[in-house]
Formats: C-alpha cells, sequence, structure tokens
C-alpha cells in the first residue's frame, strides 16, 4: 500500500500491532525492526511514536491491563471483585505472553492508573484497612496471574 494510503503511525497504532505480533508469534519475537515490517515502515520511524522498547512493552501492559472490566464501586464488593478477577483471568488467556510482562514491568500508565484506584476503593468503600486492601488486591492477582501463566 502506498504510504499516502497507509493510515499515519500514532503510538495507538504501533501497541494495537505490537499486540497482535505478541499474540500471534509470542512476546520473544517481538522487535522494533519485525513491528516496523509489519506496519510497512523503517524501524526508526518507530521512534518517533515510542522512545524505547522499554517504553512499547510499557504502553503494550497499560493496553491490556486497559481490557480488564473495573470493578464496580457502591455494590457488593465480592462480586465486583470476582467480575474483576473473571475479566482479568479472560485478557491474560486472550494474551499469553501478557500475565509475566504485567507483573514485570513497574511503569504505571494511565490505564493500570484507573485499574488500580477502581480496585482500592472498591475494597476501601468495602471497610477493609489499607493493609487487608493491599493484601486482598496482591493476592487475588497474585492467584490470577499466576494461573493465567
Amino acid at each position: 500500500m502506498p504510504a499516502s494510503r497507509r493510515p499515519p503511525l500514532s503510538p495507538e497504532r504501533i501497541l494495537r500491532a505490537a499486540i497482535k505480533l505478541a499474540d500471534r508469534q509470542g512476546l520473544e519475537a517481538l522487535s522494533m525492526r519485525k513491528l516496523a515490517t509489519t506496519l510497512k515502515v523503517e524501524a526508526m520511524s518507530l521512534y518517533n511514536h515510542v522512545a524505547s522498547k522499554d517504553e512499547l512493552l510499557d504502553g503494550m501492559v497499560d493496553e491490556i491491563i486497559g481490557e480488564i472490566t473495573l470493578p464496580g464501586r457502591g455494590g457488593d464488593w465480592k462480586s465486583a471483585m470476582r467480575a474483576r478477577a473473571v475479566s482479568a483471568l479472560a485478557v491474560m488467556t486472550a494474551h499469553p505472553w501478557a500475565p509475566m510482562l504485567v507483573v514485570s514491568r513497574i511503569t504505571v500508565g494511565p490505564n493500570r492508573l484507573r485499574f488500580i484506584d477502581a480496585t482500592l476503593g472498591t475494597l476501601r468503600e468495602a471497610g477493609f484497612s489499607w493493609e487487608e486492601t493491599d493484601r486482598a488486591w496482591n493476592t487475588i492477582d497474585n492467584y490470577v496471574y499466576g494461573f493465567a501463566l
């Protein structure tokens, strides 16, 4: 496809392509060069939108976390947290490379921040102390991500 007919590069387009590539071939197969080939651009043009492969991986994690249903607040916290866990497992199963990447990245993007905020808010509104909230959140996530692995 001629360059004039291709959609312009954007961080979102690059992230979607990277996720699709990792879904098809695994995270080990993901390289900036292979991603550029998939997008039919030169590898260096990717760096106008993502500064590094680390930034790409952080963005992929944030996109994946954005697919998980946030727990609803103000209702039954057990049902909300169960729905969150079921959704997280479904997302991690759809992207088998994601669990290890999610647990290994420390950068918190906007989707992950919303996810954390909704989770903490649901547990705190249910009457959990900060210590109990931390334990509950980590226990649920460790179980889900471990099961997905």
